[in-house]
C-alpha cells in the first residue's frame, strides 16, 4: 500500500506544548508527522480499513501486519516520548539559564544603584568641600590683604619714625656742633 505522507495526518492534530511556564517549547506536529515511519501511517489506514471491512473477510493477514505495525508504532512512540523528554530537558535548561541571567541582572541593577548612590554622595561631599575651600580661600585672601595693609602702615610708621629720628639726630648734631 503506497501512502503519501502529506495526505493523512490522523495521528497528530496540533503542535504539542511541552512546558507551560516560562518559555514554551513546541513540538511541531508536521515535523513529527513527517518523521513517522510509514508503518505508523499504515496502521492508521489499516485501522480505518478494518473498521470498514465486511464481516466475512479473512483477518489473518491484517492481524500479522497489524502486529508488525504495532511494534513499529510502539518503537516510534518510544522515540517520540524520548524526543519529548529531551525537549523538556532543553526547556528546563533554558529556564534555568533564564533564571540565572535574571538573578544576575537583578544583582547588577542593585550594584549599579549602590554605585550611583555612592557617586551622588561623593558629588555632594565634593561640592560641600569645594564651598568650604572657597570660604577658606576668601578668608585667607582677606587675611593676607589685612596683613599687607598692616605692614604698609607699619612701614609708613617706621619711615615716619626714621625721619623723626633722623631729624632729631640732625638737631642733636646741630646742637653738638
Amino acid at each position: 500500500m503506497n501512502v503519501k505522507r502529506t495526505d493523512v495526518s490522523p495521528l497528530v492534530s496540533a503542535p504539542t506544548k511541552v512546558k507551560e511556564q516560562g518559555t514554551d517549547c513546541i513540538i511541531d506536529a508536521e515535523s513529527v508527522y513527517n518523521n513517522l515511519p510509514a508503518s505508523a501511517i499504515n496502521l492508521s489506514l489499516l485501522t480505518r480499513t478494518i473498521a470498514n471491512r465486511p464481516a466475512n473477510e479473512d483477518t489473518s493477514v491484517i492481524s500479522v501486519t497489524s502486529r508488525t505495525t504495532q511494534k513499529q508504532l510502539q518503537t516510534f512512540i518510544k522515540k517520540l516520548s524520548d524526543a519529548v523528554e529531551q525537549k523538556q530537558a532543553e526547556c528546563d535548561e533554558q529556564e534555568r539559564k533564564i533564571s540565572e541571567l535574571s538573578a544576575l541582572i537583578e544583582m547588577q541593577e542593585k550594584e549599579i544603584e549602590i554605585r550611583l548612590t555612592n557617586l551622588e554622595d561623593n558629588v555632594k561631599e565634593l561640592k560641600e568641600d569645594s564651598e568650604l575651600f572657597e570660604r577658606y580661600a576668601r578668608t585667607a585672601i582677606e587675611n593676607t590683604k589685612y596683613q599687607v595693609r598692616k605692614l604698609d602702615v607699619q612701614n609708613i610708621l617706621n619711615e615716619n619714625e626714621l625721619k623723626k629720628n633722623g631729624e632729631q639726630a640732625d638737631s642733636i648734631r646741630g646742637i653738638v656742633l
